[in-house]
């Protein structure tokens, strides 16, 4: 890795009981997983990093033997985490201890922190009594849940869910590489492993929907970008929309996916689509729709349709204003969908509409 190896090497001294990092190398991945399976052994503390892993199959066995992050190629982010676990985790005032590896010495601060960086990629915390406040049942039955919306800073915890349900998809493409940005979800949330999905999430309140996309793929990805048009439209029950955003990377010179393994992703990077076929389709996705979406972008067999229009300009109006909104019941926000879908369809041609 181009000017951070000789970081990681510095801090990273072989597998001994109570390092704090270790980074796994090896001439094939037979070895590096290997070094992985032996270092994980020694501790459940040790912090293992691996390197650069841009083949789809490799990036998931890597997690599953054991390492925490895959470090992308001149991530300058990681500099700091390395900081954080070296010199800031692990403090005299620290009166909390980690419920999965026992690291002890934490505020609740770096206990908020810690989890996810060093156990998101791992199945959920089953029987765990929160240190903070000794709860023992969580919200979705995820104690990684709990932990992130219940303590630590309050400016890191999810906003207030609106009453109005709407979601951003986001397929982005490198213009030259031809590559897409695929990440690894979180296991708590994709059954239990870090499997792969698209940039994605909850419209926030008092967001359009390019707003959400943008937001979303910086969060998860690590990617500024432009949204450039509009795949697909879909409607769940006549009132939660989704709509799945094209899009493409800022600033070309400066598009490095995302290292750092948090509350909204294990990390991230651009996967080539003939890459695609290494995966099971139901065994190493939240769900397979990279398996549709980049092939059909790649191919031509999807269009992508334009958003400078009044009608989907409409639809930015009324997601924003709704997510702001509790209206009396279910038929009020209905009624706001159906007229704006209406003029969508009046503008989009049925193929915007199906999948």
């Amino acid at each position: 890795m181009s000017g951070l190896s000789e970081f990681f090497q510095k801090h990273s001294s072989g597998v001994k009981e109570n390092n704090r990092i270790y980074y796994a190398t090896g001439d094939t991945q037979k070895q590096v997983l290997e070094n992985i399976k032996k270092a994980r052994k020694v501790s459940k503390q040790v912090y293992i990093i691996v390197d650069c892993i841009q083949d789809p199959r490799f990036r998931l066995d890597a997690f599953a033997a054991g390492a925490s992050m895959l470090a992308n190629e001149n991530d300058p982010t990681i500099i700091e985490v390395i900081e954080f676990i070296t010199t800031k985790q692990q403090q005299k005032n620290g009166k909390y201890s980690c419920p999965v590896c026992n690291m002890s010495g934490l505020t609740e601060d770096s206990l908020c922190r810690h989890v996810p960086l060093y156990h998101q990629a791992e199945p959920n915390v089953q029987n765990a009594t929160c240190p903070i406040c000794s709860a023992k049942k969580f919200s979705y039955n995820s104690f990684e849940f709990h932990l992130h919306n219940m303590h630590g800073p309050l400016e890191g915890r999810e906003e207030p869910t609106p009453m109005f349900a709407a979601f951003a998809w986001v397929i982005v493409r490198h213009p030259e590489t031809k590559r897409y940005l695929i990440s690894n979800e979180p296991a708590c949330i994709a059954g239990n492993k870090p499997n792969y999905w698209l940039p994605a999430g909850r419209v926030d309140a008092g967001e359009t929907f390019t707003e959400a996309g943008v937001r979303e793929t910086l969060e998860e990805g690590g990617i500024k970008v432009k949204i450039t048009g509009v795949l697909k439209f879909m409607l769940q029950a006549k009132v939660v929309p989704r709509i799945v955003l094209m899009a493409e990377p800022v600033d070309l010179d400066a598009c490095i996916p995302k290292s750092i393994v948090d509350w909204e992703s294990c990390g991230s990077f651009w996967v080539a689509v003939n890459d695609l076929q290494k995966l099971d389709r139901r065994a190493d996705f939240r769900s397979a729709d990279p398996c549709y979406f980049f092939p059909g972008v790649e191919d031509g067999e999807l269009e992508v349709y334009d958003i400078e229009n009044d009608s989907f300009q409409a639809l930015e109006s009324m997601v924003s204003s709704l997510t702001l909104k509790t209206l009396p019941s279910e038929k009020d926000y209905i009624s706001h969908v159906e007229r704006v879908w209406l003029k969508l369809k009046s503008y989009y041609p049925k193929d915007a509409f199906n999948y």
